[in-house]
C-alpha cells in the first residue's frame, strides 16, 4: 500500500473523513437547508442542526442536540454511532430517512409538531401551553405521513 493510501487509511479511521490539503472540489446546490455551525474555542457548535447533522459533524462536531431524537432516539443515536465508525453510506441512509421527519418537527413554530409526533407515539400529549397554539390539522397529516415515511408509527 502506497504512502498516501495508508495516511488515508489511518485518517478514516481515526473518524476524519477528509483531509483539508490542496483540494478542489467542484460543489452544486442540491437543496437549501437552515442550518449553522459555530466556532467556540477549540469547539464547533451547532445550531440548528436537523437535516444538517452529518454536514455538522463532517465540519468538526461531536453530535447535536436533536429535536428529531425526541420521536426517533434510536435512528438518530445509531446514525450517529454509524457517522464515528466510518459507515458513512449508513449514516446517509439514516439521515435520508428522517429527512421528512426533520422538515416536519418545524413546519410550524417548535414545539408544537414535535409535542404531536410524542403523542402519536404516546409519549406525552399534543397540548402546548400559551402562547403556543395547537398545530393545524395539516401539520398534523404531515408529522403522520413523515413518521409512518421514517417507519416510527405503522
Amino acid at each position: 500500500m502506497s504512502r498516501d493510501k495508508k495516511k488515508k487509511s489511518s485518517l478514516i479511521s481515526h473518524g476524519i473523513a477528509a483531509q483539508n490539503r490542496k483540494a478542489r472540489f467542484d460543489y452544486k446546490v442540491m437543496e437549501e437547508i437552515e442550518a449553522g455551525l459555530q466556532l467556540i474555542g477549540p469547539e464547533v457548535k451547532s445550531w440548528r442542526s436537523g437535516r444538517a447533522a452529518l454536514a455538522f459533524m463532517a465540519a468538526g462536531g461531536h453530535g447535536c442536540i436533536s429535536v428529531t431524537a425526541n420521536i426517533a432516539p434510536r435512528a438518530c443515536a445509531e446514525m450517529h454511532r454509524a457517522w464515528r465508525e466510518g459507515r458513512l453510506a449508513d449514516a446517509m441512509a439514516i439521515q435520508e430517512r428522517l429527512t421528512p421527519v426533520h422538515d416536519a418537527m418545524f413546519c410550524e413554530t417548535s414545539p408544537g409538531p414535535v409535542k404531536y409526533a410524542a403523542s402519536l407515539l404516546g409519549r406525552s400529549t399534543e397540548f402546548c401551553r400559551l402562547p403556543m397554539a395547537p398545530v393545524a390539522d395539516s401539520t398534523k397529516l404531515r408529522v403522520r405521513e413523515a413518521m409512518v415515511g421514517a417507519g416510527l408509527l405503522n
